[in-house]
């Protein structure tokens, strides 16, 4: 028995479409795969705790008495040492 001839442009039709679909669709039409939307999601967690944190930890430091003494630790330190001694220092 022979196909016939009709359905074979449909079927190149439907595949060619959806692939425009997807590449539309992804690139600027704001779909995402779920590793990048879990990506964006763990970067904007990291950023609002921050903002919420930083005026806290800023008030706190204005009340430390040895915060001159911290402060010189922190820019004698260099490179990774900096980080080290500002982890130490809170």
């Amino acid at each position: 028995m022979n196909a016939p001839e009709w359905p074979i442009p449909g079927i190149v039709g439907m595949a060619l479409g959806g692939a425009i679909i997807a590449v539309v669709g992804f690139t600027s039409a704001g779909w995402m795969t779920g590793s990048h939307a879990d990506t964006m999601a763990k970067r904007m967690g990291r950023d609002q705790v921050m903002a919420t944190m930083v005026p806290v930890r800023v008030e706190r430091s204005r009340a430390d008495p040895e915060r001159m003494g911290h402060l010189e630790s922190i820019r004698q330190a260099s490179g990774t040492g900096r980080r080290d001694a500002l982890m130490i220092t809170g």
